[in-house]
């Protein structure tokens, strides 16, 4: 009789753990969820960045004379012609 009472005890001595916090499982599941998902969420924000940087930027529109719409790409690298200086070593 005493070994059933000791089989019976280790075995449902787990199950006490569990009836005690019920929740404690599912808030640490919770958790764990909630920063993969931020995580995620910020994974996402630079590879949306990303995206946005490699769309090309242009100028306001201008109208010609003849009627033609001309839009221009701005040049992210590119130097405005006056603040280029010669090259002295070619003159």
């Amino acid at each position: 009789m005493k070994r059933l009472m000791l089989i019976a005890m280790l075995t449902l001595a787990p199950l006490s753990v569990h009836a005690e916090n019920p929740l404690a499982l599912e808030d640490a599941e919770i958790d764990k969820a909630t920063r993969a998902m931020e995580e995620a969420a910020k994974n996402l924000t630079n590879i949306l960045g990303l995206v946005l940087r490699s769309i090309p930027q242009y100028e306001m529109p201008v109208v010609l004379p003849n009627g033609d719409i001309l839009i221009k790409r701005v040049q992210k690298n590119e130097q405005p012609p006056a603040t280029q200086e010669p090259d002295s070593s070619k003159i």
